[in-house]
């Protein structure tokens, strides 16, 4: 299935304080409606309503929009999916204005007026629970509404749809989500119509006598315990891919990766860097989120198929300029000009330029994919040219705060120098602890050198293991693998995941690098037959293809 996926963001709110968010609750559907009257030719005449009421055990509304604002996060399956975060700032309504009113001490309800389309599409919002324990949320949303050029509204009908939903969350201190579906596992009589009109004008689900909704949940979610990683509160030792090369990777890779029991992808964004082959540089000044629109799109899309395949998102910015040391003639110093100077990088005297740079697209993506980014991998690989601890964090310190200033409840995955194993001790830090995951390189220097090859693996395990037991601290393994002309057997590859995989290593999970190579000799389960063939001429790699399946599958 071809998915068309389309983001539009109402100005960002940043928030002064970074704290973590509850867990959502799943609120009851009652209706869906997305409107596209005349389809392709007057967006502004597109709307979205959607209604949702159910009992809660607990009636707290967690959070204080006024304060930290709220997002809503609305989408439409089918065969072409749309979603649309709209961002609510903060503050109080004022006549003939926008804003965010409260009613009942302690607050009952809160409700968002923009009429006049100030701060964008959402024309009202409502949360209320009343004395009976019956939460109610009614969401309107207006295309002809907002600042800017047309379309404000980018989700439509999916010609035909299958589901749909909305999680609304209060952003800031205590802040929460509530989630609501339609469709699919939850139920509820699905309408496409006209049904002669392609694409439809209308998509409505509804509950009714004969098809009622039920709750499904608000999704898992992943957390930070001591020395695990947890899903809706349960120790998980988490398994999956890693796109190495985004413009290798297939619509259909989240869905296959999860069908053969993976849990988890990564996923690259690469920008300011001169990468080799078939990854180009996302790069581009003044554009949104600094990168170049179509790469973005597949951004996007790479991120909304893992979610869709109920994958967790390991998003990751690499940006070679910034991240380590350059020299003439190694091609990246030549390249590395943006700031004003050859080989600029994150300490350089033009490094402001790449830190901020690098900042700010930290801040539009988790803003963007809010509730979709699982761990933010800052910056993989930090090399500075000092070799200091401090530099080292100071990169990390400057993105972290960024970043939570938008999504506070991020968590990040961070390592040492170079993500060396053997450094991983410098990195830690306990006031990082409660939404840190830390990691470090398993690839062919531990997974198969020595003698006999692989034996190097042993050490660099009980390294790790030993930075678990002093800390009580997670480790991820973001980037595992052999490469197949050395295991040509994928014996060592299979040894490498047993390792990482035992209950005595304590680590957390792993992603490999990579799915998808350029050539048959490296990594990947799968590899194109010339550097230049598409995509979806790769080439799978049967047994390599078999090793990862048994341990994705494995407990």
């Amino acid at each position: 299935m071809s998915s068309r996926f389309v983001l539009l963001l109402a100005p960002i709110v940043l928030l002064w304080q970074a704290t973590s968010a509850c867990a959502g609750q799943s609120v009851l559907g009652k209706s869906f409606v997305v409107k596209d009257p005349v389809p392709n030719v007057a967006p502004q005449k597109r709307s979205i309503g959607i209604v949702a009421k159910g009992s809660v055990i607990d009636d707290t509304i967690f959070g204080d929009p006024i304060v930290g604002g709220a997002s809503i996060d609305v989408f439409a399956n089918g065969a072409t999916s749309t979603r649309q975060t709209f961002v609510l700032p903060a503050g109080l309504y004022s006549p003939g204005g926008a804003g965010w009113r409260a009613s009942g001490n302690p607050v009952r309800s809160y409700t968002y007026k923009d009429a006049k389309g100030i701060h964008g599409p959402v024309k009202a919002v409502s949360l209320r629970i009343a004395s009976n324990h019956t939460l109610s949320i009614k969401v309107t949303i207006k295309g002809d509404l907002g600042p800017g050029p047309q379309p404000h509204v980018a989700v439509v009908p999916p010609t035909p749809g299958t589901d749909g939903g909305v999680r609304f969350t209060i952003n800031g201190t205590g802040g929460g989500s509530y989630c609501v579906s339609f469709g699919g596992t939850a139920g509820g009589q699905v309408t496409n119509s006209p049904t002669g009109s392609d694409p439809d004008k209308t998509f409505r689900i509804a509950s009714t006598g004969a098809f009622p909704t039920s709750e499904t949940g608000c999704g898992p979610v992943l957390g930070v315990s001591g020395r695990s990683l947890t899903v809706d509160g349960v120790p998980t030792f988490l398994k999956g891919h890693g796109y190495g090369h985004l413009e290798l990777a297939l619509d259909t890779d989240a869905a296959d990766d999860a069908a053969r029991g993976a849990r988890i992808v990564r996923i690259p964004v690469r920008m300011l860097g001169l990468y080799a082959s078939r990854t180009t540089d996302g790069y581009q000044a003044n554009a949104p989120g600094n990168l170049d629109p179509a790469y973005l799109q597949m951004v996007v899309s790479r991120v909304t198929e893992a979610k869709a395949a109920g994958l967790f998102v390991i998003l990751f910015v690499d940006t070679n300029c910034g991240q380590k040391a350059h020299f003439p003639g190694d091609g990246d110093y030549e390249h590395c000009t943006f700031g004003g100077q050859p080989g600029g990088n994150f300490w350089s005297a033009d490094g402001q330029f790449y830190r901020d740079t690098v900042t700010s697209t930290w801040v539009y993506l988790a803003s963007l994919l809010r509730g979709m980014i699982d761990v933010h991998e800052l910056s993989p690989e930090l090399a500075p040219p000092s070799g200091s601890v401090a530099d080292v964090k100071s990169v990390y310190t400057e993105l972290r705060d960024a970043i939570l200033g938008v999504v506070p409840e991020a968590k990040f995955l961070v390592g040492p120098y170079s993500y060396d194993v053997d450094k991983i001790g410098t990195i830690y830090d306990a006031t990082w602890s409660a939404n840190t995951i830390w990691t470090a390189n398993l690839l062919k220097g531990a997974t198969q050198s020595g003698s006999p090859p692989g034996s190097n693996l042993a050490a660099r395990i009980a390294t790790l293991t030993g930075f678990v037991d002093a800390n009580d601290a997670p480790v991820f393994i973001q980037q595992i693998g052999t490469e197949s002309s050395v295991d040509t057997d994928d014996s060592l590859l299979d040894a490498a995941l047993t390792a990482t995989e035992a209950s005595s290593t304590k680590l957390a999970g792993y992603t490999s690098w990579e799915k998808v190579s350029l050539f048959s000799g490296s990594y990947g389960e799968a590899y194109l037959p010339t550097p230049a063939a598409s995509p979806e001429a790769r080439v799978y790699k049967p047994n390599r293809r078999a090793v990862f399946t048994a341990h994705f599958q494995g407990q």
